[in-house]
């Protein structure tokens, strides 16, 4: 029998393009969807950058509102940038940017110029393209890890799942970022396999992809160094794990230094990531009623900033002050800090992943939280005493982030199976699922959103697909597999 199948492959295609253009359809014609919130910024600063700006934030006038201009400009009159048409930017109220590494405005930038129309519908079909590329990965590695019957389900599975759909042509480095990821661990696997240059070669090409997914998301840049433990429990071979790693990281970072290095010339800080960092720490403090009385918004990153004459809240400044309240503020209280870890644990373990459906009776909802200073853990509160005494009504609102919770959920169990059908295979398995036990570690101990741990949600799903093909019937190498 074939490992792999011919007609297995054009199904997986044909289904995740076919429900991501159904997306992208239900997206334009703006039916109860969900709008990003940082869509707007990626193309303001995109077409600054095709306009010859640079790459500039505007934080206050004239340069905040000459911005904007070119951007409703370009969104109606649908053409190519070009710096006539743009004009000369105000300098006054410009800053650098350095909140976010220029991936997702240097690519709307590209598609502008070399469509010659405004960045969107490109952006979605790029989208597409990736997710399509990342869904045949993972049928790849689930084929190999296991047989072609589990890797079909784990793939179709991924091809289905209304999140990572939705993602895809939603505009947003979260729709992006996936195959980069899926990519290098493939990679990984297969260096794995090889000896020699061959082998080095596989483990460069693992942190050249990660670096450059690091300039749309930096999330996962110290990924392979969390690999080495995934890899070590494969291989067993300790030493070798850290020498192969160390070189995926290195080369990681070298693909980040000409960011690191531009950002350098203007802070004399080598920031290979972002400027958010320190504001996103607070903001994971301040989501839930904390001792430090933090708040969760931008709006309180903004006003803590002010108060401490720091203009730009994202700015170096910014990041380094907030840096050290946040070491000061686990030290003087580092109960606080572990409440705010153990209270991220249920969006890690049941994630309540977005698909793009707006819930009108939901949109009220939010509209009355907004109308005070609230943190989430007391809105959960105030949800569930009202499931207990209004179940009908809880569903009718949350319905579909139900459902994604209960899959989440399914996929929890599944994996748990997993690991404990193919305990002889144990190291594998870990191997397999580092990828987003990383992603979800990672946001514990900083700042979580279920948005930010989807991107690696395909390793759970193979555990689903898995469990679905009851896989444990299935006779495999102990600890090998053949590339």
């Amino acid at each position: 029998m074939r490992k792999y199948s011919k007609h297995y492959f054009y199904i997986i295609i044909a289904v995740t393009v076919f429900v991501r253009v159904l997306f992208m359809l239900w997206e334009w014609s703006g039916y109860h969807v969900k709008q990003p919130g940082t869509i707007n910024t990626i193309y303001i600063q995109g077409y600054g950058i095709a306009a010859g700006y640079d790459y500039v934030r505007g934080i206050a006038e004239p340069a905040h509102s000459h911005l904007w201009e070119l951007y409703y400009k370009v969104h109606k009159e649908n053409k190519r940038v070009t710096s006539e048409m743009a004009g000369p930017l105000p300098q006054e109220g410009a800053v650098p940017e350095t909140l976010h590494p220029p991936g997702m405005p240097l690519l709307a930038a590209g598609l502008n110029q070399l469509s010659g129309m405004r960045a969107d519908v490109p952006m979605q079909i790029m989208g597409i393209l990736f997710n399509t590329i990342a869904v045949v990965l993972v049928y790849w590695i689930t084929t190999v890890a296991f047989n072609r019957h589990i890797g079909f389900t784990a793939a179709l599975l991924y091809a289905l799942f209304p999140p990572l759909a939705w993602i895809s042509v939603n505009k947003s480095p979260d729709g992006l970022i996936g195959v980069f990821v899926i990519a290098s661990f493939v990679c990984i696997f297969v260096g794995t396999h090889r000896s020699g240059l061959r082998s080095l070669w596989w483990i460069a090409l693992s942190g050249f992809l990660i670096g450059l997914g690091s300039y749309l998301r930096p999330d996962f840049l110290l990924l392979p160094l969390f690999m080495t433990v995934g890899l070590w429990a494969y291989k067993r071979r300790l030493l070798h794990s850290i020498g192969m790693m160390v070189l995926a990281q290195m080369i990681a970072f070298l693909v980040l230094l000409p960011w690191a290095y531009r950002n350098h010339t203007l802070t004399d800080r080598w920031i290979f990531t972002s400027t958010a960092v320190g504001p996103t720490l607070i903001t994971g403090l301040g989501t839930y009623n904390n001792p430090w009385g933090f708040g969760g918004l931008d709006a309180d990153r903004i006003a803590q900033a002010s108060a401490q004459g720091i203009e730009n809240a994202w700015s170096s400044e910014a990041d380094l002050y907030f840096r050290k309240l946040f070491i000061n503020s686990i030290k003087t209280n580092p109960a606080g800090f572990l409440k705010a870890v153990a209270l991220r644990l249920p969006t890690a373990l049941a994630a309540p992943y977005s698909w793009g459906f707006e819930n009108p009776q939901r949109l009220q909802i939010k509209a009355a939280d907004k109308k005070s200073k609230y943190h989430i853990d007391s809105v959960l509160k105030s949800r569930i005493k009202l499931l207990i005494s209004k179940p009908l009504q809880i569903f009718s609102v949350y319905w579909d982030r139900l459902i994604i919770i209960a899959f989440s959920l399914c996929c929890l169990v599944a994996v748990g199976i997993l690991l404990i059908k193919e305990r002889q295979r144990f190291g594998l398995m870990i191997f397999i699922m580092i990828p987003h036990i990383y992603d979800i570690l990672s946001h514990m101990s900083t700042h979580m959103e279920a948005r930010y741990i989807l991107p690696t949600m395909y390793c759970w799903i193979i555990g689903l697909a898995y469990l679905i093909n009851r896989g444990w019937r299935y006779r495999f190498n102990k600890q090998q597999v053949s590339l």
